[in-house]
């Protein structure tokens, strides 16, 4: 797995959760990529399909240069327990089997109820080409949104994930594993990051503004309440599929191992589908009661669920390690109703209230824009340019003309007098415009 690109944004380093010497991979949160040109809001169950589970006889010949060759694998194998060579790969690929139910009663939840694990308040850095859909984002400054017209926020969403969120198969591992990695547009995820605290947004926000790739001219961070939401539990069954793969001469082998485990995923969830449908409720019924869903990265890597893979690793065995100890999941969609407020960030400063003066972001950028706080976005605007104090009436002679063999001075436009002063660029602003005669 690839680790997130751009990752010296984080000035505090998270915590191991492991071992003491277990380091995150990558500090890089969201992605933030553009959209590309294929990628759909649709169902992202194609992108996790399980390996089948027959066998491959050892007799086929390989179609493509990789050599396909599966062979019994022991509970003692290093190869699934252990440290990989340089020559190595290993994959986990999972699907789940049977009903899954969810849990909001029983003694887990009871327990992560009385701890202090829920913020009060999410916050979530954006800008304008942030590949999550936004309210706070105007279509005309997101290029991907002008030319895709199936990217449109549902009403009622703040925020919006390109990937269709599902229980099966997104609380999938190697879903969520995906939404932590970077530039991977082809496969849209179903996630939102968030942080539990605002410094960790101020700190995202700077990096979008000063050292990303894509710097960031309309850089934002909203609040996001938490009020309503109580632990639950996502229990079902999974099937998982254990691939390593080792280099050889033309290609590679395989080894492959399934077995099934089930699995309990830590969740937060809005309490109206418990007050609807009761403690014990279906994924079905999750998503007919409206109610939002959250995750904790640093519950999830205390989790079970990646049922398989090496245990004798010390890295290899941290679930998330792309993540933050201190960065939220939400599935699917963030309701307008969580918001409490967008705030725009220039300069190194976070405005977390109206100053009484414009506040205005033109760096980098041909055009300035203008933070509209009723509207909570960015919006077009023009540089404020003082007005003219010198102009005159007396024309240029060259604003002179030979009429009938005389010359004569032209009269001076009232209309040309009165056009607005204009600028479009930091470097050059004008500030006297000469009048031009009317003939």
């Amino acid at each position: 797995m690839s680790s997130r690109e751009d990752d010296d944004w984080l000035m505090v380093e998270a915590p191991p959760v492991v071992e003491p010497n277990v380091q995150s991979e990558s500090d890089e949160l969201e992605e933030e990529d553009e959209h590309d040109e294929d990628d759909k809001r649709s169902d992202s169950s194609a992108a996790f399909e399980p390996v089948p589970s027959q066998s491959v006889p050892q007799s086929a010949e390989p179609v493509a240069p990789v050599t396909s060759k599966q062979l019994a694998a022991g509970d003692g194998d290093s190869d699934f327990r252990g440290h990989l060579t340089p020559d190595q790969r290993r994959e986990i690929r999972s699907k789940f089997v049977g009903d899954i139910h969810i849990f909001f009663d029983t003694d887990v939840e009871k327990m992560r109820a009385k701890g202090i694990s829920l913020p009060q308040t999410f916050y979530r850095t954006f800008y304008e080409n942030s590949a999550t859909l936004s309210r706070y984002v105007t279509v005309d400054t997101h290029v991907k949104y002008r030319e895709r017209k199936d990217l449109r926020i549902d009403d009622g969403n703040a925020f919006q994930s390109v990937g269709y969120f599902s229980i099966d198969p997104c609380m999938l591992l190697e879903a969520i594993e995906r939404h932590l990695v970077w530039n991977q547009t082809r496969i849209p995820t179903a996630y939102i990051s968030v942080f539990d605290e605002k410094k960790y947004a101020e700190q995202r926000a700077s990096f979008h503004y000063k050292k990303a790739k894509r710097v960031g001219q309309r850089v934002c961070v909203a609040g996001i309440h938490t009020q309503g939401l109580v632990p639950a539990t996502i229990r079902g069954t999974c099937s998982f599929t254990v691939i390593v793969f080792t280099k050889i001469s033309g290609g590679e082998s395989q080894k492959l191992k399934q077995y099934t485990q089930r699995v309990d995923i830590p969740v937060w969830i809005h309490e109206k589908a418990k007050i609807e449908y009761g403690s014990i409720i279906t994924p079905k019924q999750l998503e007919k009661s409206g109610a939002d869903m959250w995750m904790a990265i640093k519950e999830l890597r205390f989790s079970n669920l990646k049922g398989a893979g090496p245990r004798a690793s010390r890295t290899a065995d941290v679930i998330c390690a792309d993540g933050h100890t201190f960065e939220w999941l939400c599935c699917g969609a963030i309701p307008e109703s969580r918001i409490t407020g967008v705030w725009p960030y220039v300069k190194d400063r976070l405005y977390s209230t109206d100053p009484g003066v414009p506040i205005q972001s033109c760096e980098n950028s041909g055009q300035p824009w203008h933070f509209n706080w009723k509207n909570k976005r960015w919006e077009p605007g023009v540089l404020l340019a003082p007005p003219p104090t010198t102009a005159t009436t007396e024309p240029s002679p060259k604003r002179r003309r030979v009429d009938d063999g005389g010359s004569r001075e032209a009269a001076p436009c009232e209309r040309c007098d009165n056009r607005p002063v204009l600028s479009m660029s930091m470097i050059q602003s004008i500030v006297d415009i000469e009048p031009l005669s009317c003939t």
